[in-house]
């Protein structure tokens, strides 16, 4: 991998500063175009790096205060995150400030860096009905509540679900939550890093929904899911509950038509001799058919 490579998050800092690299002196501007791919040369050492970077920052601050703001940090590429925690450190008394955000229960190598914290709970409420109002003014209350009661206060969560619904429905259907894209990928990547074992105790709990069927599961076989912050296993009857019910929706929605098939056949199996729940159908909207008076089935989770 070149240096260029390397520093995949700098460059997106610097890009758009070209006027301000123009004007710097030719060793801070070969730093830095070396570091971001953009000339050759010997790789910089972090201590010309980290000036050079300082350099062009103060060229911008001369207009008006700089505010670096650096999303997902637990994302940022290794030497970009190292460059960013010096810089960090090195701003005080300057009109350059850094703000970086990084997901609950997610490291990061900002981590010990020694910079001031501010931990953002979730949205109350209030606070999210709100927010949901004036996002989807046509929503219905049934569906909001739905959305409210899914969303915990995530304000992604409150902004993507209500994409999925049928804003005119009073009630919001039988079945599983859908999530979107962008809600798929916050869970993804924990999700996809744990072991194959793991993730196929998770989609069985996820389509149980009462998480009580798994006591004999192995302790290490749960354990990757619990660092993760996904789930959390009652100490004594070794209960499985969804830190957030998005993480449930979501090891559905990551799974593949086979494996929820795989998952409700060995729900079936664990479920004792004549209970009818071996027989229950997946979720979905309930239609009438030829009788008007058919009342809705009662249903498991989609498949």
């Amino acid at each position: 991998m070149d240096v260029g490579q390397r520093f995949a998050a700098l460059h997106q800092l610097v890009a758009p500063l070209g006027a301000e690299l123009a004007v710097l002196p030719p060793d801070a501007r070969r730093a830095i175009g070396v570091a971001v791919g953009l000339a050759e040369g010997p790789a910089p050492d972090q201590l010309a790096l980290t000036n050079a970077l300082i350099a062009v920052l103060s060229e911008a601050a001369d207009q008006d205060a700089v505010l670096v703001m650096v999303d997902d940090l637990q994302w940022l590429d290794r030497a970009s995150a190292t460059l960013f925690g010096i810089l960090a450190r090195r701003l005080g008394g300057s009109r350059i400030g850094l703000l970086g955000v990084v997901r609950t229960g997610e490291g990061s190598m900002f981590e010990e860096a020694g910079l001031a914290e501010i931990t953002v709970g979730p949205l109350d409420d209030e606070d999210a009905k709100t927010l949901l109002t004036e996002a989807f003014p046509e929503l219905r209350p049934g569906t909001a509540r739905q959305v409210i009661a899914e969303a915990q206060g995530n304000p992604l969560a409150l902004i993507e679900l209500p994409a999925h619904a049928d804003p005119t429905a009073d009630e919001p259907p039988l079945g599983r939550t859908p999530v979107g894209r962008r809600l798929q990928l916050t869970f993804a990547r924990r999700i996809d890093g744990l072991p194959a074992v793991t993730r196929g105790h998770l989609l069985l709990a996820a389509l149980d929904a009462t998480g009580e069927l798994f006591p004999a599961i192995p302790a290490d076989e749960l354990e990757p899911a619990e660092r993760a912050r996904l789930i959390r296993v009652h100490p004594v009857t070794r209960g499985i509950r969804f830190r957030h019910p998005l993480t449930r929706a979501s090891v559905v929605e990551l799974s593949t038509v086979e494996e929820r098939r795989a998952a409700h056949r060995r729900l079936a199996e664990l479920q004792p001799a004549g209970s009818e729940r071996r027989a229950w159908p997946p979720c979905r909207p309930w239609r009438p058919t030829r009788s008007a008076h058919r009342p809705p089935i009662r249903c498991a989770a989609t498949p």
